[in-house]
């Protein structure tokens, strides 16, 4: 899990996706990783 690789809680990383999210104007990760491809970033 990234929680434990990171040494945070999940509560925490689940935080910082739903931030993510907001910030990318997308609702999963499905979508997110949508946006990735499209505009280049993998």
């Amino acid at each position: 899990m990234i929680a434990h690789e990171l040494v945070i809680s999940e509560k925490t990383v689940a935080s910082h996706v739903s931030h993510i999210f907001i910030k990318l104007a997308v609702t999963s990760r499905s979508a997110a990783t949508a946006y990735a491809y499209d505009h280049d970033l993998v």
